[in-house]
């Protein structure tokens, strides 16, 4: 899952404050990663259009969401439409791996929490929490919410840690 980079003390993505040279920069930093995304999305998009039936379509289709994911958390949600389509066909596409389904989604399903804005850690906690397990359901072959709800179990406290950790290894209370 992508660290979302804090925004400098009274910003916000695609605004910048007169006089405030550093907000300033920072706007200037994530709109030009969410324009290199985007060139790259479309850049892909043309690959697998041009040859549709290729093998490497799938990959080519997921590897689009990413920098399209990529622009979004950049602030620019320009492609929403084509974001949720694109994330739609890869999550249901059988001729990807399923851990790379399953990346997809979970880097489109934090994009869309917006983790940085809620409050509390319990709140980013909680939504955390929500997101692996709908990914364990989804993609129970895969590693990658497993993975996460134990590194959460790791951060969390000691009684709401143990109880995390010992439901998702499946492991009966004595």
């Amino acid at each position: 899952s992508a660290v979302k980079e804090a925004p400098p003390a009274g910003s916000s993505p695609g605004a910048t404050i007169p006089g405030n040279d550093e907000a300033a920069a920072w706007t200037k930093k994530r709109q030009a990663k969410a324009a290199t995304a985007l060139q790259e999305a479309n850049r892909l998009r043309t690959l697998y259009t041009e040859d549709p039936v290729s093998a490497r379509a799938p990959e080519t289709r997921r590897q689009e969401a990413l920098a399209l994911i990529t622009a979004a958390q950049a602030g620019d949600e320009s492609q929403a439409e084509r974001l949720a389509a694109l994330v739609d066909i890869v999550r249901q596409d059988a001729a990807l791996p399923e851990t790379a389904r399953c990346e997809v989604v979970a880097r489109r399903s934090y994009q869309q929490a917006k983790l940085g804005r809620l409050k509390t850690e319990a709140e980013r906690f909680a939504a955390i929490e929500r997101i692996e397990r709908s990914l364990t359901v989804e993609f129970p072959s895969a590693p990658n919410g497993y993975e996460a709800l134990y590194r959460l179990a790791l951060y969390s406290d000691d009684t709401q840690g143990r109880a995390l950790a010992t439901d998702v290894a499946g492991v009966e209370k004595a």
